[in-house]
């Protein structure tokens, strides 16, 4: 575009003239052509038609009557015309009866085409060939298809003797109009030109005494004479130009002695106002400030004069002083000259502040008042004194009562924080049926077809239920914690598998962040405690998910070691530390308190409702231990918290240590020193020896001296180059080629899995980093098998879904919106389910009917969950009945909750709001 705007006029006519002629010669052209090519391809079909509508009807009776002569007969009739080189008639199952090729056709067919669906006149170009495909009819019955190719070479032969005609006249087309706008440029571009060399020799000249020559009448001869005007227009004013500069010279003389004397004065005037220790304002008569000094913006704590100037100098009084100075001190200060008095001020912040005010006229020379000014002086400290020793008195009166209110406040405050914490216990039932409709529903629509705008609303429900059920489970725990309410269980538990739960929850949401989650857990930290893994889990997750929340790039690392110990007790302690934004000295006493944060600023930014943090400590301190944090402003934080757990002895873990990689030596190429430390420890952990280096370049440095490796192990990203490159590296030096590679990446990298299948003896580690995937890793690198270790969501299979529909489930529900979601999400599964309204109803339906599963409430009307089910496990034992599968649906979350469930004979609990994937689980575990 840039070149064709720099072209000459007379090279853009030129241009426009032959594009213009060049499209619509092409389109017309194009026209032409593929009009050509419509008529010739219908004409061909029609052709084609035809012949195989009188083969079809020739050869239907041969068909019926099996006569292999006649068939034969009626399709080498085909020979007279030369382009149908191939043709074949089937029988209805589809077998080959006759086919016919032309004699001059040498090659065969690559595949029989297949025909059995063919129900209707069929036909494709294929570019050398049409195949057409005709269903043979006797008495309304397919009998058979006819198969016709058509050879194409004469058509095509055809089309491109007309194409090159086409193509020979548009060019001898465009040729032509170029010949002819030639000729014609000039009658147009010769004024134009000479409008060009006149503008130039005037710019060049400054000679506006020139005038052009015209010669037509047409747009370009009134252009030329409007041309003529402006140039002696422009004349007329350049004379007048040299007379105006000559007086402008005088008159700036003259001036600039007034304003260098005027300048001196207004010197001498500013030094004394900005040295005044006094506050000193200018206003005009409308109270609009002119000036403020120094002394009187700190006075108001203005930031600056530019933000001053212009305000009113009454908005640094209240509305009542600024009626007083309208209406009372302004008519003295214009009739004598001036005020003195004290008036209050107010600061910008909103600080009253006392002073002695001296408002004054400044006049003209005919003694007309110009603009009002004020000397203001600061009387705070004499009032402070005055104020101090009448506040010492009253303080001392007020002290006893004030004690007394305080005593009475804090013992209604106590009753009321334990009534409320009660209440808050009780409402878990209340608050979880009706969030049980609202996510169920949400999750079903969601598997509806759906526009991506009602997508986006019920992604929106469905997340806001889920925030709103974290801080009604917050409101609630903290509610049991305050009420003496919170119970923990004492199981046996899997401390390693928690902590890898824990990773897996964050995985993504640390990738999309770009973190990387790292943990170690000491040697001697025994796998099994007993303890309640819930809880646990909650403390963990808690502060792993703030360390992600306040953390913009780096590592997350969760620590696990032994603080102290005893024979049958242990005490752990728990760190989680993060690169993120820190927290100040002294903001950290507010972390622990309920509904508290460290500013609202942070609030705003990263929200929460301030309970977590909280529950944490009190759940560890419950847990006989404490919580506790060391912060660094701008490095990062350091949460510690330590629990005290019995050691379960009876569990026997299963040993991750393989003997054949013990002493191994590995090379590890990891460009942060943290995640290096980690994986060193974790090896140091096994006996396998390593060496760590942080570039690609140090790790080819370090494999041209040492050859003793027996695996590299190396990021994906590296400073000075990809993982992957660096692995191709390696496999180019002759002493390392078979030598095995694994590369740690990111989840979900499937650049890196596509890259890694060009690398025999590669090996793919995704993040978190976990000790038991490193160690299976490393082992299936030095047996040289490969392995997958992913964690697989738990469904249904096939085979137990094809079995659904015969297995009977009832739902025993009072609130009829629960039991529309819970038959919605059983359908869903390909279930179905018969509903019961309350416990007595359930047993009713139980005498006369056999269920496999049965979900039931836990709190109904005339019957609950815990009565029915020992009426009915009651009933199936005395009457030789199967006993079925009860699941409890209970909105308690206590243990007191779930043990009531197994004691009174179910076989498993969900806790609502229910979704899917439980009960798919709970399912699973009845029939796994």
């Amino acid at each position: 575009m840039n070149f064709f705007k720099n072209l000459s006029i007379k090279k853009k006519l030129v241009v426009i003239i032959a594009m213009s002629s060049s499209i619509s010669l092409l389109l017309a052209t194009t026209v032409l052509a593929l009009a050509y090519l419509i008529k010739v391809r219908d004409e061909l079909v029609r052709e084609l038609s035809m012949v195989s509508n009188i083969i079809a009807k020739n050869s239907s009776k041969a068909i019926v009557y099996d006569d292999e002569e006649g068939i034969r007969d009626i399709l080498s009739s085909l020979q007279a015309n030369t382009n149908i080189d191939y043709s074949i008639l089937y029988d209805k199952e589809g077998k080959v009866l006759s086919m016919y090729k032309q004699p001059s056709v040498e090659s065969a067919l690559e595949s029989i085409p297949n025909v059995t669906s063919v129900d209707r006149i069929r036909y494709h170009f294929t570019g050398e060939f049409l195949s057409w495909f005709q269903p043979i009819y006797y008495n309304a019955e397919k009998i058979g298809v006819l198969y016709v190719r058509y050879d194409l070479s004469d058509i095509r032969f055809q089309i491109r003797n007309y194409g090159l005609a086409l193509v020979g006249t548009l060019l001898a087309s465009i040729f032509i109009g170029l010949v002819i706008s030639r000729g014609l440029r000039n009658i147009i571009l010769k004024p134009i030109l000479d409008l060009f060399l006149t503008t130039r020799k005037i710019s060049k000249s400054k000679d506006y005494s020139l005038r052009l020559r015209n010669y037509s009448e047409d747009e370009i001869g009134v252009l030329i004479q409007s041309f003529n005007e402006m140039l002696s227009e422009i004349q007329k004013r350049d004379i007048k130009l040299e007379k105006y500069s000559e007086e402008l010279e005088n008159q700036v003389n003259a001036r600039t002695s007034e304003l260098i004397e005027s300048n001196r004065q207004l010197m001498i005037f500013r030094k004394f106002a900005e040295n005044a220790g006094q506050g000193l304002c200018i206003a005009l008569l409308n109270y609009e400030s002119v000036y403020l000094n120094p002394a009187y913006r700190r006075l108001v704590y203005e930031k600056s004069i530019s933000e001053a100037i212009g305000k009113p100098i009454l908005r640094y009084y209240n509305e009542e002083v600024a009626r007083r100075i309208k209406n009372e001190i302004l008519p003295v200060v214009l009739e004598i000259g001036q005020w003195t008095g004290e008036l209050n001020m107010v600061t910008l912040q909103g600080k009253v502040i006392p002073t002695i005010v001296n408002f004054f006229a400044i006049n003209d020379e005919a003694s007309r008042p110009l603009y009002l000014a004020c000397l203001i002086t600061d009387i705070t400290e004499t009032k402070n004194t005055e104020q101090i020793l009448r506040r010492a008195k009253e303080e001392a009166e007020n002290l006893n009562k004030q004690l007394a209110l305080a005593i009475g406040e804090a013992e209604r405050q106590t009753i009321a924080s334990q009534a409320k914490s009660e209440f808050l216990a009780n409402m878990s039932h209340e608050i979880r049926t009706p969030m049980n409709a609202v996510m169920g529903m949400a999750a079903l629509l969601m598997d509806t077809d759906l526009n991506a705008v009602q997508r986006d609303f019920v992604e929106t429900i469905r997340q806001s239920s889920e925030a709103l059920l974290g801080i009604i489970n917050d409101i609630l725990d903290l509610s049991k914690i305050e009420s003496g309410m919170m119970e923990l269980s004492n199981r046996s538990l899997d401390l390693y598998a928690t902590v890898d739960e824990v990773m897996d929850l964050f995985a993504v949401q640390a990738n999309q962040k770009g973190l990387e989650l790292l943990y170690f857990i000491q040697k001697d930290v025994p796998q099994y405690i007993v303890g309640d893994a819930t809880r646990l889990r909650q403390i963990i997750v808690n502060l792993v998910g703030n360390a992600i929340k306040f953390t913009e790039n780096g590592v997350i690392y969760l620590g696990v070691s032994i603080a102290t110990t005893s024979k049958d007790n242990c005490h752990l302690q728990f760190v989680v530390q993060d690169t993120g934004i820190g927290i100040h000295r002294d903001k950290i006493n507010k972390l622990f308190k309920p509904f508290s944060q460290v500013d609202s600023s942070r609030t705003r930014r990263f929200g929460g409702t301030g309970l977590g943090l909280s529950i944490s400590k009190r759940l560890a301190e419950m847990m006989n231990g404490t919580m506790w944090v060391e912060s660094i402003p701008g490095e990062g934080s350091a949460f510690y918290f330590t629990v005290t757990a019995k050691v379960n002895y009876d569990a026997n873990p299963v040993p991750l240590q393989d003997k054949k990689i013990i002493g191994k030596n590995i090379l590890l190429v990891l460009p942060r020193e943290r995640t290096a430390e980690v994986m060193t420890s974790i090896l140091d952990k096994h006996k396998i020896h390593s060496m760590c280096c942080h570039s690609g370049q140090e790790a080819m440095e370090v494999l041209s001296t040492k050859e003793d490796f027996d695996a590299v192990l190396m990021s994906s990203i590296l400073p000075d180059m990809e993982g992957i490159s660096l692995a191709h590296k390696i496999r180019g030096l002759e002493l390392f080629s078979g030598l095995p590679l694994i590369l740690y990446s990111s989840i979900g990298d499937s650049k890196i899995r596509n890259d890694m299948h060009h690398l025999k003896n590669a090996y793919l580690m995704s993040q978190p980093l976990k000790e038991v995937i490193l160690i299976k890793t490393v082992s299936d690198a030095f047996a040289n098998t490969k392995a997958t270790y992913i964690k697989e969501a738990i469904f249904l299979s096939d085979e137990d879904t094809a079995e659904n529909k015969a297995r009977k489930i009832l739902l025993v529900e009072d609130n009829k919106v629960n039991q529309k979601v819970g038959l919605l999400l059983l359908t869903k599964m390909g279930y179905s389910a018969d509903v019961a309204s309350n416990g007595l109803e359930a047993f009713e339906i139980i005498k006369n009917n056999d269920y496999d599963v049965i979900y039931m409430d836990m709190q109904m009307p005339v019957m609950d969950g815990v009565e029915a089910t020992k009426k009915i496990r009651k009933y199936c034992y005395e009457n030789d009945k199967n006993q079925p599968y009860i699941i409890a649906l209970t909105a308690g979350a206590t243990i007191k909750d779930r043990e009531a469930c197994l004691e009174c004979g179910m076989n498993d609990f969900i806790t609502k709001p229910i979704k899917v994937e439980e009960l798919k689980e709970s399912l699973n575990k009845k029939y796994r």
